[in-house]
This record gives structure tokens, C-alpha cells and sequence, in this order.
């Protein structure tokens, strides 16, 4: 599951990531995302997580804010499988 959490990770970083006005990669992001989501089990992902991943808020406007979040379950998750 590291591997689909650091594609997460990825995700959401380019939705934080500043772009011009008529590029808006968010429904891209959104697909991948949900793509991803569907080859883990969802009580895997963190309670504080899962609402803003499962309907894709976590790709969108507030991606900078989700990102810190990702970022810690990808570190949690390599401390406990030791990758």
C-alpha cells in the first residue's frame, strides 16, 4: 500500500501546485485518484482523511491543506512496513 499512497501523494501535490488559469488538471487528478482508492480498502486510509480522498476535495481547492496529511500517512505507513 506505500506505492498507492505515494501516488496519492504525488496527486495531490500537483493539485497544490500553482497553474495557469485555463489549465485546471483537477478532473485528471480526480480519475487517477479514485483509480487508486479503488485498489485499497478504504478503512486503510485515515480517519482524518477519507472523506476529503474518497470525494476527491483532497485534488482540488484545498489540496495545500491536504497535502501535510498525506505526507504523514505515506511516513506512517513506511515506518510500519519498513519500506
Amino acid at each position: 500500500m506505500y506505492f498507492e499512497i505515494q501516488r496519492i501523494a504525488g496527486l495531490i501535490k500537483e493539485a497544490a501546485t500553482p497553474r495557469p488559469t485555463r489549465f485546471d488538471p483537477r478532473p485528471r487528478l480526480a480519475q487517477e485518484l479514485r483509480r487508486i482508492l479503488d485498489s485499497i480498502p478504504s478503512e486503510s486510509i485515515p480517519e482524518t482523511l477519507r472523506a476529503a480522498l474518497l470525494s476527491g476535495e483532497a485534488v482540488g481547492d484545498e489540496a495545500d491543506h491536504w497535502l501535510p496529511h498525506v505526507r504523514r500517512w505515506l511516513a506512517d505507513e513506511c515506518a510500519r512496513t519498513g519500506v
